[in-house]
């Protein structure tokens, strides 16, 4: 009866430790699922950080270049402005002056 009651006893230990065994498993399933979730939803927030840093860089690329078409634009007015006064002044210095009225003729 002793023997008996010994191989229960081992059998009962040894099912306990197989629930054991098995309930650490799943433990370790869902901490490792649980683990690639988060790692993947840092590789999407990093993706998505690369995603603003590049569209930040390439609105900043457009405000750079219309800076510079606006400084040739304005280059070129003031090009034609100056341009304009010196042809202004040239004609005002070659017109005929109006006679004064105490100039004889």
């Amino acid at each position: 009866e002793t023997e008996g009651r010994r191989a229960a006893d081992a059998l009962e230990r040894e099912a306990a430790m197989e629930r054991k065994v098995q309930s650490l498993e799943l433990e370790l399933k869902a901490e490792r699922a649980g683990r690639e979730a988060t790692q993947s939803s840092l590789l999407d927030a990093d993706e998505g950080a690369g995603e603003r840093e590049a569209a930040w860089e390439a609105q900043r690329q457009i405000l750079v270049d219309d800076a510079s078409r606006l400084r040739e634009s304005l280059h070129e007015a003031v090009r034609e402005r100056d341009d304009l006064r010196l042809r202004a002044a040239a004609l005002d210095e070659g017109s005929p002056k109006a006679p004064s009225p105490s100039a004889p003729n």
